[in-house]
C-alpha cells in the first residue's frame, strides 16, 4: 500500500483446529494486480528464506499482545474467547496463548514460513471487472513464488520520540468522569476505563469548512499523507514507530472534524502522544508520497459509484447540501483529487490545523492525573487563534424533492430518501433516533411492510443523522429494478403513517429499551468511550452528556417522535438518490 500497488492489503492466519491457511488478500486496481502479486511473493520468499527482522518481530509481538488484550474488552469479546478456549481443553489455554505469543522467536517464524509457505502449495483467486485485468493461472503464482528472494533493504536506524518533561500543569476539573484540563492552545480530556491494559488516544481539530468544493476531500488527504512521514521519521519509521508501541497510526474526517488516533499499551501514552504531536505538527508532504495517497484515495473514489449501498447516499447527500462539506464525501471524488498538490495539502495543514484549537482525548487504563500531566507536556505549547462560530448548512430542497441518478448495469436497483431533522444539538435529535429504531430493524415498520408483507426489498433501513450545522432522517431499499417505483411509493407510504400518527406504545418502548440498552453495552470500548467523548465536546452539549447516555432516549415520549415525523417527513423536502439497474436477474 506504501507504495501505492493497494488501496488495502493484509494477511491472516486461520487454524480452526486440525488445519491452517495462511492468506493474504488486497484490493486494487486490475491493471496492478501482476505488479502487486509480485511485491506479495517478494515478502513471502524473503519471510521463508531470512525470517523477519528483528524490528519486524518486535511490531509484529507488541501488536499481537495489544489486540490478544483487547479482544477481552467487552462481554461478546470475552465469550468468544472463553468459549472456544473451553471447547478444546480449558480457559487456561488464553492465558499459554499469551506466554507462548510473547516467547516467540525469529527461528520460530522462519521455521514454519518454510515448512509451509511453499510455491507448490499456494492458491489464489482474483475478482476482476469485466474487461479489465489478466486472470491468475498456474504459471503465473509459480513463476512469482517459485523465485529467489532479494536481500530486504534495512530500515536504518529507527529515532526515538521526545518526550517532555512534566513541569506542571494547570488545575483540571472533573465532569462526568472526565478530567478535563485547559492548556492555551488545546483541551484535554481523560477518563478512566480499566479491565485491559491499552489506552485508545487521539488528537481532533473541529473542520471549519475550509476545503473549497472544488478541492473536496482536500483535508482527508492532508491526513492521510501525514501518516506518511512527518519530522525525522519517514513512512516505514512512523509506521514502525507506531507499532512498537502495540498500535498502528489512523487517520479520520468526519463532518464536523478531523484528527488521528491510536491504540497503545497504556504504559506507552507518553511516547504515543509525542509521536501523535508530531504527526499532526510536522508532516513532511513530500511530493512523491502525497501523489501515491492521492492517487489511492482516487481509486477509492472510483469503486463508490459500483457500490448500490454507499452511492444512493453519496447521491442523495449532494442533493441535501449541495457543494458544501454536508453534501460532498470527506474523502472527496475523483475529479476534485485529481486537481490536489503536495503545496496546497501543505497550505492547506498551515490554515486548517495549526493554530486551531485541539481536542486531545485519551481512555484506558490509565490514573487520569498522571496521564493529563503526560499529555500536558506534550501539547501545552501549541498555539491558537480564535475561531468562528459554525453556521447552519442549508436545506436545499424546497417546493419539491430534488433527485440525482446514476444508471448501473445490475440486477438490483437502491435509493436513499433523505429529510431534513434535528441538528445534534437540538433535544429533539434523541426522538429522531427514536424514530429510526421504529422504522428500522428486522422488526421495524420498513421491514415488516416492505419486506415481509410484499417482498419489495433486499434491504431496507432507516436512520437519524444529527450533526453540528444540520441534521437530516433517512431511509434507504435495494429492490429489483422493475419494481423500483412500486418500493418508493410503498416507502413514502409509510413514512406519511409517521406523520400522521403516532407511534404505538409497544414501538415505543421497544426502540427506547433498544438504543438506551446500546448506550450501556457499547461503553465496555475504550474506543467507543472516545467517540462519545469527542462528539458531546466538539458538537454536543459538553461533557455532562456522558453521565448517563440513556436517560434521555427514556424521557422520549410518542408525541416526541410524532412531532419529529410530522415536521421532517415531507415528501416535497426530500432529497433523493438512485444508483438505477438495468432489469431482471436470474
Amino acid at each position: 500500500r506504501a507504495t501505492g500497488l493497494a488501496t488495502s492489503v493484509s494477511a491472516h492466519h486461520y487454524a480452526p483446529t486440525e488445519v491452517g491457511v495462511f492468506s493474504v488478500g488486497a484490493e486494487l486496481e486490475p491493471d496492478r494486480l501482476p505488479a502487486a502479486l509480485g511485491a506479495i511473493a517478494k515478502a513471502v520468499l524473503a519471510l521463508r528464506s531470512e525470517g523477519p527482522a528483528p524490528a519486524d518481530l518486535e511490531r509484529a509481538r507488541a501488536l499481537l499482545l495489544t489486540r490478544w488484550g483487547r479482544r477481552l474488552e467487552t462481554m461478546d469479546g470475552r465469550a468468544s474467547a472463553l468459549a472456544p478456549a473451553e471447547a478444546l481443553r480449558d480457559v487456561a489455554l488464553l492465558d499459554e496463548e499469551f506466554a507462548q505469543l510473547a516467547a516467540v522467536t525469529a527461528a520460530d517464524v522462519r521455521r514454519v514460513a518454510e515448512r509451509y509457505l511453499l510455491p507448490d502449495a499456494v492458491g489464489a483467486v482474483a475478482y476482476l471487472p469485466e474487461g479489465r485485468g489478466a486472470d491468475l493461472d498456474g504459471p503465473s503464482l509459480a513463476a512469482a513464488f517459485g523465485g529467489t528472494a532479494t536481500a530486504r533493504r534495512s530500515p536504518g536506524p529507527q529515532p526515538e520520540p521526545v518526550i517532555r518533561p512534566v513541569n506542571g500543569r494547570p488545575a483540571g476539573q472533573r465532569r462526568a468522569g472526565v478530567l478535563h484540563v485547559a492548556l492555551d492552545g488545546a483541551d484535554v480530556l481523560v477518563r478512566r476505563k480499566t479491565g485491559v491494559p491499552a489506552v485508545s488516544l487521539g488528537v481532533y481539530a473541529s473542520r471549519a469548512g475550509l476545503e473549497l468544493p472544488t478541492e473536496a476531500g482536500l483535508g482527508s488527504l492532508a491526513l492521510r499523507s501525514a501518516i506518511r512521514g512527518a519530522g525525522q521519521y519517514d513512512a516505514e519509521q512512523l509506521a514502525l514507530a507506531f507499532e512498537r508501541l502495540g498500535g498502528s497510526l489512523g487517520a479520520s474526517t468526519a463532518t464536523d472534524w478531523l484528527g488521528m488516533g491510536t491504540t497503545v499499551m497504556s504504559e506507552r501514552l507518553a511516547p504515543a502522544a509525542a509521536l501523535l504531536r508530531l504527526a499532526i505538527d510536522e508532516p513532511r508532504f513530500l511530493e512523491e508520497e502525497v501523489t501515491r495517497e492521492r492517487d489511492l484515495m482516487m481509486e477509492e473514489a472510483r469503486q463508490v459509484p459500483d457500490d448500490t449501498f454507499r452511492y444512493p447516499f453519496q447521491l442523495a447527500f449532494r442533493c441535501a447540501f449541495g457543494d458544501t462539506s454536508y453534501g460532498l464525501p470527506a474523502g472527496g471524488l475523483e475529479e476534485t483529487l485529481g486537481t490536489l498538490t503536495a503545496a496546497r495539502v501543505a497550505a492547506w495543514h498551515r490554515e486548517a490545523v495549526r493554530g486551531h484549537r485541539l481536542t486531545v482525548v485519551a481512555v484506558g487504563d490509565l490514573e487520569p492525573d498522571r496521564a493529563a500531566d503526560q499529555l500536558a507536556a506534550v501539547f501545552r505549547d501549541w498555539q491558537s487563534a480564535p475561531q468562528d462560530t459554525a453556521t447552519a448548512v442549508e436545506w436545499t430542497p424546497g417546493a419539491a424533492p430534488v433527485t440525482r441518478v446514476a444508471e448501473l448495469g445490475k440486477a438490483q436497483s437502491a435509493f436513499a430518501m433523505l429529510f431534513p431533522g434535528p441538528g445534534r444539538r437540538d433535544p429533539l435529535h434523541h426522538a429522531a433516533e427514536v424514530w429510526a429504531a421504529v422504522a428500522s430493524g428486522l422488526g421495524g415498520r420498513l421491514f415488516d411492510a416492505l419486506r415481509e408483507q410484499r417482498s419489495l426489498a433486499y434491504t431496507v433501513l432507516a436512520f437519524a443523522w444529527p450533526r453540528l450545522r444540520a441534521g437530516a432522517l433517512g431511509t434507504y431499499i435495494a429492490t429489483s429494478p422493475e419494481r423500483e417505483e412500486e418500493a418508493r411509493e410503498a416507502m413514502l407510504a409509510e413514512l406519511a403513517r409517521f406523520a400522521n400518527e403516532p407511534v404505538t406504545p409497544d414501538e415505543l418502548r421497544g426502540a427506547v429499551g433498544y438504543l438506551a440498552g446500546q448506550a450501556e453495552v457499547q461503553r465496555q470500548s475504550a474506543g467507543h468511550v472516545l467517540s462519545e467523548i469527542v462528539e458531546a465536546w466538539l458538537i454536543g452539549r459538553g461533557l455532562d452528556e456522558l453521565e448517563d447516555p440513556a436517560a434521555p432516549y427514556r424521557r422520549v415520549t410518542a408525541e416526541e417522535v410524532w412531532g419529529v415525523a410530522r415536521a421532517s417527513l415531507r415528501p416535497e423536502r426530500r432529497a433523493e438518490g438512485v444508483v438505477r439497474g438495468s432489469g431482471g436477474g436470474r
